[in-house]
């Protein structure tokens, strides 16, 4: 468990960081939607 303070709530994207490597973003590709192109996964909710 990572505790978290003083974060407001809500859904949040998580990267990860361990012994120099990094978690990879997941990236929308559905072109018809309205987040085409952005970061969308892994998340978490606060």
């Amino acid at each position: 468990m990572i505790p978290i303070i003083d974060v407001k709530a809500g859904e949040y994207l998580v990267r990860l960081h361990v012994d120099g490597a990094e978690s990879q973003l997941g990236i929308d590709t559905q072109p018809e939607s309205l987040t085409f192109n952005w970061y969308n996964s892994p998340r978490i909710v606060i």
